[in-house]
């Protein structure tokens, strides 16, 4: 269970991104989080981003789960996949300039799509998880190089996120990655998937 949450409203291009922050007593490193599409009602309060916000905070990190431009109070209007990386960014800048301590990017769904094209810009970070990446939803053949990945989770029958389909994805932009697959799963996780998922989290951030 995180703590008590710091509301924010972070700095990003002419606007502010609304963000709640959990800081971990013991903190060995600092988590973003990025939510789901927001047009199909995806936020930051969505299950899969608040397990992976739990969980990360679990095995020691301050967490930072945000909701992208036009999504809850943060300003702006949704912009394509744009600029949601400079959402991204902002939020990031935040924890480096605050905590000085490694930071984890990870993000479930279209936040998986939109972390993967920051890093694949340039942009770097000690590590990077996605979460059901949305392959079979949003092409990711413009990504090609975002070596910081270390784990990839998605379903067995995620019909957004085929596990055939994200395999090909990895073996062209992070083939060094540790795959896991949810036995049974499907983008939207059970509660069980989210207990599995939450363990999958925990166990590779402790290694």
């Amino acid at each position: 269970m995180v703590e008590p949450e710091e509301v924010l409203h972070i700095p990003c291009q002419d606007i502010h991104i609304e963000g709640r922050l959990s800081i971990h007593d013991a903190a060995r490193g600092c988590a973003v989080i990025s939510h789901p599409h927001p047009l199909f009602g995806g936020d930051m309060h969505n299950p899969v981003v608040r397990t992976i916000q739990t969980a990360c905070f679990d095995a020691g990190f301050i967490t930072l789960r945000f909701n992208f431009r036009g999504t809850g109070q943060s300003g702006g209007q949704f912009d394509e996949g744009e600029g949601e990386q400079e959402d991204v960014r902002a939020c990031l800048k935040y924890l480096k300039r605050r905590f000085d301590l490694p930071v984890t990017l990870a993000g479930y769904s279209f936040g998986a799509w939109v972390n993967a094209r920051l890093l694949d810009s340039g942009y770097k970070v000690s590590n990077h998880i996605m979460v059901s990446p949305p392959v079979a939803f949003i092409p990711f053949t413009d990504i090609s190089h975002i070596p910081s990945t270390s784990i990839v989770a998605t379903g067995e029958l995620d019909d957004i996120s085929p596990p055939d389909e994200v395999r090909a994805m990895m073996s062209l932009c992070c083939p060094s990655s540790v795959f896991e697959v949810l036995s049974g799963g499907t983008h939207f996780y059970s509660a069980a998937h989210l207990e599995t998922l939450s363990r999958i989290i925990i166990r590779h951030l402790n290694n």
